[in-house]
């Protein structure tokens, strides 16, 4: 990870009020990387916004204080320093995006007047036409058309796509090292929304600067964060890489809103779900588990009235372990575990799925393989050769002996438990890739098809499987895939059902298989050792998808 430019430390903040003193944010902490965007994400009243006015120091006064914790901003105590020191880092090095830029933005001076006078606030020394020209040369940056003339304009003469330009251009126009964007796309159409984060994520680019962003929309988040902070009822509840938490959400809140997504392949009419209830109030705040109330788990007395503790999981990602889903999980002191099949060469393990996935495509002779058993064996065994030159050329080679004991054996998988990246490492049985299906018959899969199938189960249930690489042993050879170690219950009939029914597929005529009508993608080997349910949620954890060819359609009962 990146050197941090930003650390905060067990923040506390509150507020004085007539009723007494009602924390808004506390414990918080987190820290954000040189060059990184981190997104903070909650529900309205979960601290979010505090969380940024406490570190730039813009709470309301005399109301508002910093009660506990420290905000370390290049290794300097931003709680620490005297009111006119904090004024010459806010704006300067760390500026901030507001939510309203029409309320943010001062009705009664112009754009011009208001971007020189960010500029000479930090730089009394430059001439006022020097700092005109900059605010022009920033307003072109942001791609306001016609910048000259909005100069001379107010606020209320410019559109709220506009209004939000110029409050980047604000921001950024003393090259700030870290920006603070609280909600900048809120009340803005969908465009101009679009416009507004590429405009963001380009000027990141070229500043080379760090973003923390403020949002409750989990959209904005995926596109363009690198790491993802979820708050609720003034605590973080949930953090870790992007790619982490969405496609292994642990606490129940954060998956409640991931289910809250609306999803394109969802039938017309299909209502959004909902988390019930409402943040708490500060005059009311829970003394247990803060999400309780909303909470679809049981709890204990001990939850609902003892914070419940922090829990590293591995991949820095981590949660704060509520009792009601804890036993499922499995923490990790370390984040990151090279192994001895890996060198330099290496990209990130999505990437080598779907680099292996190409090689194969672009290298394997022309037309499918027929379920002629010969054929197939025949074109198995030319795939399994390119994949061994893919793998030497790639360093993903992995030794014979790489693991011992499997944890399980099955008529597909020997699987391992990989306990310090908390991973699944499934090794394949050698010279197989377990099923595929062709021509309405279930027959060997060819590698490809197995590749594949992994690749699917990442696109259309968000999953985290890395292909680790090939195996080489006197028995023949192997492909190792992993994916995130997950314990839990066994789901029901019904609940498996539902789950399929949440990702667009539907029950056919066979049992243990589903269809898409949308993807027109078929879902075999549907049954309870392949789901498991971990916090009220089930997940599909080994199933295959495909997409039917005629003699599968007959067999699925769906129309050609």
């Amino acid at each position: 990870m990146s050197e941090p430019i930003l650390q905060v430390e067990n923040l506390v903040t509150g507020f004085d009020t007539d009723a007494g003193r009602v924390v808004a944010v506390d414990g918080v902490s987190f820290s954000v990387p040189k060059g990184k965007t981190v997104g903070i994400v909650g529900e309205s009243g979960c601290g979010k916004s505090v969380t940024a006015f406490s570190i730039t120091r813009l709470l309301p006064q005399p109301h508002g204080k910093i009660l506990g914790g420290r905000i370390l901003f290049e290794n300097r105590d931003l709680t620490a320093i005297s009111p006119e020191e904090m004024r010459q880092v806010r704006g300067n090095d760390i500026s901030m995006i507001f939510q309203e830029p029409m309320t943010a933005l001062n009705p009664v001076q112009t754009i011009g007047k208001q971007l020189c006078e960010a500029v000479l606030l930090h730089e009394p020394e430059i001439e006022p036409r020097e700092a005109l020209a900059r605010s022009l040369d920033m307003l072109n940056k942001v791609r306001i058309p016609a910048a000259e003339q909005r100069l001379n304009e107010y606020p209320h003469q410019l559109s709220g796509g506009m209004r939000q330009r110029v409050m980047i251009a604000m921001a950024l126009i003393n090259t700030p090292k870290l920006l603070i964007a609280d909600e900048p796309t809120t009340a803005l159409d969908v465009t101009v929304q679009a416009q507004i984060l590429e405009l963001i994520r380009d000027m990141q680019q070229d500043l080379g600067m760090s973003v923390i962003l403020i949002t409750h929309d989990l959209g904005v988040i995926a596109e363009t964060c690198d790491e993802v902070i979820v708050m609720y009822a003034g605590r973080i509840v949930e953090r870790g890489p992007v790619r982490e938490i969405f496609a292994k959400p642990l606490h129940p809140y954060t998956q409640g809103l991931i289910k809250c997504l609306p999803k394109l392949d969802h039938p017309p009419k299909t209502p959004l779900p909902v988390i019930p209830g409402m943040v708490p109030s500060l005059a009311d705040m829970p003394k247990g588990c803060r999400f309780a109330p909303r909470c679809p788990n049981k709890h204990s007395d001990d939850v609902l009235s003892q914070l419940q503790p922090w829990k590293d999981c591995g991949h820095d990602h981590g949660v704060e372990a509520c009792a009601c889903f804890a036993a499922g999980l499995a923490s990790s002191n370390e984040t990151s575990y090279p192994q001895p099949h890996e060198d330099t060469r290496r990209t990130d393990a999505p990437s080598a799925l779907e680099s292996a996935i190409r090689h194969l495509r672009s290298s394997t002779s022309p037309g499918g393989a027929s379920s002629d058993g010969a054929e197939r064996k025949s074109k198995r065994e030319e795939q399994f050769r390119l994949l061994c030159q893919w793998a030497e050329a790639a360093g993903k080679l992995i030794p014979a002996d790489r693991w011992s004991q499997p944890t399980t054996s099955g008529q597909e998988h020997r699987v391992y438990h990989d306990e310090n990246r908390q991973r699944a490492i499934k090794v394949t049985n050698t010279g197989s890739c377990g099923l595929g299906y062709q021509d309405g018959e279930a027959v060997p899969a060819m590698p490809l098809d197995y590749l594949e199938r992994w690749s699917l189960q990442n696109d259309v249930f968000g999953d985290t499987v890395e292909f680790e690489g090939v195996m080489k042993s006197p028995g023949g050879i192997s492909l190792v895939v992993s994916q995130a170690w997950i314990t839990g219950e066994v789901p029901t009939e019904e609940e498996i059902i539902e789950c399929m029914k949440s990702f667009g597929f539907l029950p056919t005529s066979l049992p243990e298989s589903f269809y898409s009508p949308v993807r027109d993608q078929a879902a075999m080997d549907c049954h309870d050792g392949n789901f498991v349910k971990v916090g009220g949620w089930v997940l599909p954890i080994d199933i295959i998808i495909f997409t039917p060819d005629a003699g599968w359609r007959t067999q699925l009962g769906i129309a050609s």
